[in-house]
């Protein structure tokens, strides 16, 4: 059982997920718990970005997750406690959370056994992701409201980008109908998981082509017309984090890195697509004919509309705005652990 708020889930969530799950027990269940985010302020104070709900479906969605469990106490775990969820361990990062009366939160299921530890993720949390946000809505004149150095430092490596990969047990060459769909998908949430399923539903094969930094910014800035109606004006998350979201996504078998724009004959004969999905009706997706042309001339184009409600970055960006000094309070007093080394914290 691995506990967590979960709010803007990322990178080092998923992370986390994977390695529970790998240094489980064979054939063990995972079990995601959810503190409330009711609970998390009645401990901590703060704000949040996502409903209790809202997170629940989107660890329902992840590949590393087999159960989830809702309002889990922020307390003491102790042994009664996992035999009342029904869990024979509990596992957290190497950095045991502190209770406020200065106990350890996992302590004595530790001392009987029943306590799994991972390596937690470096450069990456949700104080790091908010910090990111921080900086990303300041006014152009207005001063850091964190360190320089707290920004985007997670360490992208080919061998952490395959501990995500579905290979070689989904291989694109066994696939009879691949189905391509592309974006940005700068924050992983509730809408982009909604489309995947659907973009999935149509082929055995989902692959997911991931927009470069470079190309984010410049259709947010300097090509209105392909405007996805952002306030952000760069990406927050880079590529690689961004890729590892996906994969840890249960609808998406691979992504492509710096996916192009404009799909040549070359890119969708290459990788044999038989559907390239578009969305034109979501904010968060480009809504520009000329650039899927192509598929379109080869009968291959799949157009998805989805509910006007459909949640999108816009209403994700929203809640944060709109609770933004909230935010600003909680990362002032917050220490990062993700870089403590960094920032010369004890």
């Amino acid at each position: 059982m691995v506990n967590g708020c979960w709010d803007l889930l990322h990178t080092g969530h998923y992370n986390a997920l994977r390695q529970a799950k790998e240094i489980s027990p064979p054939n063990a269940v995972l079990v995601a718990g959810i503190h409330a985010n009711a609970e998390i302020k009645r401990v901590k104070g703060g704000a949040f970005v996502a409903s209790d709900s809202e997170k629940a479906t989107m660890l329902t969605a992840c590949k590393y997750v087999d159960e989830i469990i809702e309002n889990v106490p922020y307390t003491t775990m102790t042994p009664e406690l996992l035999d009342e969820f029904g869990v024979d361990f509990a596992a957290h990062g190497d950095d045991m959370p502190i209770l406020p009366n200065g106990t350890k939160m996992y302590g004595p299921v530790e001392n009987v056994g029943r306590y799994l530890v991972f390596k937690r993720s470096e450069g990456i949390s949700t104080t790091n992701l908010l910090n990111r946000l921080l900086q990303a809505t300041r006014p152009h004149d207005a001063p850091f409201e964190t360190p320089r150095n707290n920004l985007s430092n997670f360490i992208m490596s080919a061998q952490r980008l395959s501990q995500f990969s579905n290979y070689p047990n989904k291989r694109m060459e066994n696939a009879r109908n691949i189905v391509y769909i592309d974006g940005d998908f700068d924050f992983f949430h509730m809408g982009h998981m909604e489309i995947l399923k659907r973009a999935k539903a149509l082929g055995d094969f989902l692959l997911v082509g991931l927009h470069s930094d470079i190309d984010i910014q410049n259709y947010r800035n300097r090509r209105p017309h392909l405007s996805i109606g952002s306030p952000l004006q760069v990406s927050v998350m880079n590529v690689g984090e961004r890729a590892i979201n996906l994969l840890a996504c249960k609808y998406v078998d691979d992504v492509i890195l710096d996916a192009p724009l404009v799909p040549t004959s070359d890119f969708l004969g290459a990788l044999q697509i038989r559907k390239m999905c578009v969305v034109d009706n979501h904010v968060d997706f480009l809504n520009d004919h000329v650039r899927v042309k192509l598929a379109r001339d080869w009968g291959i184009l799949e157009v998805l509309r989805v509910e006007g409600d459909l949640f999108s970055t816009k209403m994700l960006l929203a809640r944060f705005l709109n609770a933004r000094e909230e935010f600003v309070r909680r990362n002032h007093v917050k220490k990062d652990p993700a870089f403590l080394p960094v920032l010369g914290c004890q």
